[in-house]
């Protein structure tokens, strides 16, 4: 399938495709952003777990953030080669 989307115009539109279009406006101009510098984001997410206590204990293993009404989020995306590479940081602990 080809896309309507030239290669250099980022990952993101091309997977879409058409949908796309359909992103908010601020969305598609933070994923096109980190083709030309490194996008850095901040923000807060509200986190809640399923509540079955062995995927609870699957999480928490895996390093995920606890429940929370404000988990402070960072987010840095870089492009590197062709692929778009996204760190992300919450409550000051980095998720891998």
């Amino acid at each position: 399938m080809e896309s309507s989307f030239p290669e250099q115009a980022g990952l993101y539109p091309q997977v879409l495709d058409e949908r796309w279009r359909q992103l908010a406006p601020a969305i598609q101009a933070a994923h096109l952003a980190s083709h030309e510098y490194q996008l850095s984001a901040v923000g807060c997410f509200h986190v809640q777990h399923n509540r079955n206590r062995l995927l609870r204990n699957v999480f928490r293993l895996a390093g995920m953030p606890r429940n929370t009404e404000a988990a402070a989020v960072r987010l840095i995306v870089t492009l590197q080669g062709r692929a778009e590479v996204g760190r992300r940081w919450f409550d000051g602990r980095r998720m891998v």
